[in-house]
């Protein structure tokens, strides 16, 4: 990493961690736009790589707890039943407690009793989730924990941690909402949140795409509410601030992916979810967008 690359990463940390509006976040902007000029930035955020990179390989030198057995750290009578027809257990949970560095990654399962092919689906999603985080929680470990130069060269601290747990957030006749949330902490923090989606009538894991109609421009629709809602919530609350019309604008939000983090929520509204540092600088959080049915019933199927 050359020094012109280093300042800009430097910088755009302290940017995206700033609270706007501050005194000085024009001259900051300015001095961003400078060094980008002298070298362009490619990652928004170098550190959170796709982690998704092939597993690393094992590591020596570290306790590690992992229960492939629900039945051994949760006795059945424990697991919670969600709705007539769904329950989640934990398959297993991924533990490493050492010096500056530790994980604890917990790994649902969806059980019914009824064929419900978006279980399955599901499961396999989560699966290759939990096995991204620990290829990624392994290979970071690998390449930093006796390192400590190498690190600081690449923005880090010599410390690492990753937990992920999971949680259900709708449960009712319609649709059945599993959240798995990731939060890593480095040199700084950030929030990940994935939800995977059940149709209860169709017992078929949904993409966002499933919702609409063939051939409709779902995507600009949604996308033009979300940029509504920030301009209000920016209008309403000092305090909020989007990357909606910045200066630099390979930061600003344009539109959503097709397939876009959402979920549905217990009033049968579409929410759609961002990443922490996606859409927003990182003191915003993770940050989520409820979109009233009533502004889709055009293109929704």
């Amino acid at each position: 990493m050359d020094r012109n690359e280093k300042n800009m990463e430097q910088l755009k940390e302290e940017y995206m961690n700033v609270q706007p509006p501050k005194e000085g976040r024009k001259q900051l902007e300015h001095t961003i736009s400078q060094a980008k000029r002298d070298k362009r930035r490619t990652e928004k955020i170098r550190f959170w790589r796709n982690a998704a990179m092939g597993t690393a390989a094992v590591f020596a030198g570290v306790f590690v707890t992992v229960n492939v057995n629900s039945d051994i750290a949760y006795a059945m009578g424990q697991i919670p039943v969600l709705g007539k027809v769904i329950k989640v257990i934990t398959l297993d949970r991924y533990q490493v407690e050492e010096e500056h560095y530790s994980a604890d990654i917990k790994t649902p399962k969806l059980e019914s009793d009824e064929d419900t092919p978006g279980i399955d689906a599901v499961n396999e999603a989560v699966q290759k989730d939990r096995d991204a985080l620990i290829a990624e929680y392994k290979e970071i470990f690998e390449a930093y924990a006796n390192d400590e130069s190498l690190a600081e060269d690449d923005g880090l601290t010599n410390h690492y941690s990753v937990d992920a747990d999971y949680e259900v957030v709708t449960d009712n006749d319609d649709y059945f909402v599993l959240h798995f949330s990731v939060a890593k902490v480095a040199a700084s923090a950030q929030q990940i949140d994935r939800y995977y989606t059940i149709d209860r009538k169709t017992g078929e894991m949904v993409e966002l795409k499933d919702l609409f109609q063939e051939g409709s421009d779902y995507v600009k629709v949604i996308s033009d509410i979300i940029k509504e809602q920030m301009k209000q919530q920016m209008a309403e609350d000092e305090n909020v601030y989007y990357w909606l019309e910045d200066e630099i604008d390979e930061w600003n939000f344009k539109e959503i992916k097709e397939d876009q983090n959402f979920y549905i929520n217990d009033k049968g509204n579409l929410v759609i979810s961002f990443d922490e540092y996606e859409v927003a600088p990182g003191y915003m959080g993770a940050v989520s967008f409820e979109i009233p049915r009533e502004e889709l019933t055009s293109i929704l199927k």
